[in-house]
């Protein structure tokens, strides 16, 4: 079911052996809240991929907003990136 248009909240984040490369492990949360201001669906996961790091998992956070949304315009929040509106 594609996304409909509107402002998108994402974060990335690392894990509890966030020092130790081979260790970590990072995951990415996103929401959109209703017009209003109210919560109306939130998901989290991991990233994919043997390279785990927070900006990865921070630019594929955003990725998969716009791979998902299907109607303008988005405006993507993220707290370690600008806002970025399209159109």
């Amino acid at each position: 079911m594609p996304w409909l248009a509107g402002e998108y909240f994402t974060d990335g984040a690392g894990g509890e052996y966030g020092t130790n490369p081979h260790l970590r492990r990072c995951g990415l949360g996103l929401a959109q809240l209703t017009e209003s201001g109210d919560f109306d669906w939130g998901a989290y996961l991991p990233l994919p991929g043997e390279l785990q790091t927070v900006p990865r998992s921070e630019l594929f956070a955003l990725l998969v907003v716009v791979q998902h949304v299907a109607d303008l315009p988005v405006t993507v929040y993220n707290p370690d990136l600008l806002g970025i509106k399209y159109p």
